[in-house]
């Protein structure tokens, strides 16, 4: 825009300048001829100031916007510096969280394992003195084993959490390089994917509305994506939203406009406090911790959807009352 005024000033200046040669041309040439006419040479010489007034306060106006440019340039110097160091900041403080949270999750588990191995091997160190000082009895051992059964089962279970939380962390980090995208069918693919979770889940009173605009829609999307992330939309509403409803309801919209992929998904469940909206895609924020649940599935999304599709996600509560998510990406 100030680029616009200068032009806008200078060309203003130009044309004082033509209309001062020219006046003064036409008075000379009437002074020097019979029928001149002085008033005409003083009109001139009064306009002539009054141009020469216009384009001082032009010359001024043009400095005192180079000035203002030079300003403006400095701020938003000062801008983006301020910008990257909050980017960065941000960056640090969501990495720390990501570590904090990591090393939470894997330290119960991982506890666990450690008690129980330091508990086998103090009962086969005392099992192993009494076999030498044939002090075993029938009770001791069948005691024995059966501490050992109860041990090693925990430290299996315990060792079985480790791994999933490892795949949970290798999921977070996903690479756009990986993406392979397939033409199909998204009603299909959608009524296929929601039929599969529900019997994984052991979930049969639910009611799955899929609605698709065009009908039949065919899109070359990346479906592994796609599948991953509302794999745990679809699983979030089902444990936690509408764990106590009567009547399930799950609706997926599905948009495509001007080259752009919408599908939303939402419940009819008891949707999500306003207080938790802006943390429910942080790594490890659940309010399920009880349940088993380590809050890192819609940290996956936001990554999935982001990282992978080249699109965003955005969550608040619908119409139906329960928890509405919308993936856009471009198709």
């Amino acid at each position: 825009m100030n680029s616009d005024k200068e032009v806008f000033y200078q060309s203003e200046i130009e044309r004082l300048n033509k209309i001062i040669r020219v006046l003064v041309d036409r008075a000379e040439q009437g002074i020097n001829s019979e029928s001149s006419d002085f008033s005409l040479f003083q009109t001139t010489i009064t306009l002539e100031e009054k141009v020469r007034s216009r384009t001082v306060e032009l010359k001024r106006a043009l400095d005192h916007l180079a000035n203002t440019n030079e300003e403006l340039d400095s701020s938003l110097s000062q801008l983006r510096e301020t910008q990257e160091k909050l980017i960065q900041s941000e960056k640090m403080a969501a990495l720390a969280n990501l570590v904090m949270g990591i090393g939470h999750e894997l330290n119960t588990p991982l506890g666990v394992v450690v008690t129980t191995a330091s508990f086998i091997r103090d009962h086969c160190k005392d099992l192993d003195v009494k076999v030498k000082n044939n002090q075993l009895t029938a009770s001791y051992l069948d005691s024995f084993l059966t501490d050992m059964d109860e041990s090693t089962s925990l430290a299996l279970k315990s060792s079985e959490k480790l791994k999933e939380l490892v795949s949970h962390f290798q999921t977070i980090s996903v690479a756009s390089s990986a993406s392979i995208r397939e033409s199909v069918v998204l009603p299909d693919l959608f009524k296929e994917l929601c039929k599969s979770l529900a019997a994984e889940l052991g979930v049969s009173d639910v009611e799955f509305v899929i609605n698709c605009k065009p009908e039949n829609l065919s899109c070359r999307v990346d479906v592994s994506a796609l599948v991953q992330v509302f794999s745990h939309l679809i699983n979030n509403a089902l444990l936690h939203g509408l764990a106590n409803s009567d009547h399930k309801c799950i609706e997926i919209n599905i948009l495509k406009t001007d080259g752009t992929l919408r599908i939303a998904c939402s419940d009819n469940g008891v949707g999500i406090q306003q207080e938790h909206i802006d943390q429910i895609f942080n790594p490890f924020f659940t309010t399920a911790r009880g349940l088993g649940s380590i809050g890192l599935g819609l940290h996956i999304v936001f990554n999935m959807v982001h990282e992978v599709l080249r699109g965003s996600v955005e969550v608040h509560n619908g119409e139906l009352g329960g928890a509405c998510f919308t993936v856009s990406f471009p198709v």
